[in-house]
């Protein structure tokens, strides 16, 4: 589905009914890195997962601030479920921004779920998400090269390989004008603000589940503690053998992690502070 909000064109999927649920995706990636959760959740929740500005099939933006998507979701939850209570979950910047959200209180969810939360970036890392926004789009010239690509990052990342190659097909797009394969996202947004996540986790009121897959290369567990213990009515829980993207490696026991969070929250017992 897709509509006008904050002057872009902004696209998102949305099954189910019940309770609304937003998801929203991380850095470099798009709404369908939730597709195989959502046929779970949406028998249970009315499950909204936009593709952020910037990727997917959003439109291009001038400029990516976390306030900016912040300031999207908003306009979203405002324009599908005006005054109502919603929850939302997150993965890795998704669940930054959801963080920012509920801290914001312009319209905070009545629940977070945060999955693979990272802390502030090492300089080094930041300074290559710039070099690559720099250096423009990678182009693969066929099919067949591009899904070897994302085969290759299925294999780095501990994903089914077919699951890899359908979200890099749904990443990429045909260039009518010079032929090859180009993505469909803003290389712009790997140039991120850099993350304040302790500082940003004390400020968050809602009560909040952190998730973190023990085999993450990505988020070690002393990391995890800390963002976890940082927040005012936080909990968190750990997906054994799983990966950074545990929610494609193995989407129902994610579901199951949200359905029971969820539903805590719904009968009143939310974690203390």
């Amino acid at each position: 589905m897709t509509t006008a909000i904050n002057g872009l064109r902004y696209h998102w999927r949305e099954a189910g009914g019940g309770p609304p649920l937003v998801l929203l995706h991380g850095g470099a990636a798009h709404s369908g890195w939730f597709q195989w959760m959502m046929p779970r959740l949406a028998t249970r929740y009315r499950v909204v997962a936009p593709d952020l500005r910037g990727n997917g099939r959003t439109g291009h933006a001038d400029r990516y601030t976390w306030d900016d998507y912040a300031a999207d979701i908003e306009a979203l939850v405002d324009l599908l479920v005006g005054n109502r209570s919603y929850y939302l979950a997150g993965h890795c910047s998704g669940g930054y921004i959801g963080m920012l959200i509920a801290a914001r209180g312009r319209r905070p969810p009545a629940a977070l779920v945060g999955m693979e939360v990272l802390p502030r970036l090492p300089e080094r890392q930041l300074a290559v998400n710039w070099a690559y926004a720099r250096r423009g789009p990678k182009r693969y010239p066929t099919l067949v090269a591009l899904d070897r690509a994302r085969q290759a990052y299925a294999r780095r990342q501990g994903l089914p390989l077919d699951r890899g190659v359908s979200l890099g097909r749904e990443l990429y797009r045909r260039d009518p004008c010079r032929g090859g394969w180009v993505p469909r996202s803003d290389v712009r947004v790997l140039a991120q603000e850099p993350f304040l996540t302790y500082e940003l986790a004390a400020q968050v009121p809602c009560p909040t589940l952190l998730l973190r897959g023990t085999a993450s290369g990505q988020l070690n567990r002393i990391q995890f503690l800390l963002i976890a213990g940082a927040l005012p009515h936080g909990s968190f829980q750990e997906l054994a053998g799983l990966g950074h993207h545990f929610m494609v490696e193995d989407p129902d026991a994610t579901c199951a992690l949200l359905e029971r969070f969820f539903e805590s929250v719904g009968r009143g017992e939310a974690a203390p502070p």
